[in-house]
């Protein structure tokens, strides 16, 4: 297992949802994902929300993270409960 830590330094660069699965909808412009963990099912739902209010049921997500060296990383989220960094 790798590890990463996100610095101080580090901002949320984009927020995608669908963009793995090519699901309808999809993009990188959302202002909100919220991912619920519903124990004990290991199974997840991830939400987006765009900036006018609209809300999305998605079976991925991408959280794109940027350092200020211009260094980024991609937290890779799908709704069977496998999150990944890249």
């Amino acid at each position: 297992m790798d590890e990463f830590q996100i610095q101080a330094d580090a901002s949320i660069k984009q927020l995608c949802a669908g963009t793995q699965s090519g699901s309808q909808n999809n993009s990188c412009d959302f202002d909100k994902i919220d991912i619920l963990y519903y124990r004990p099912d290991p199974n997840i739902t991830i939400t987006a929300t765009n900036s006018i209010g609209q809300e999305f049921t998605f079976p991925d997500a991408i959280i794109l993270i940027e350092a200020s060296d211009g260094s980024q990383k991609s937290i890779n989220i799908w709704n069977t409960g496998q999150v990944s960094v890249e």
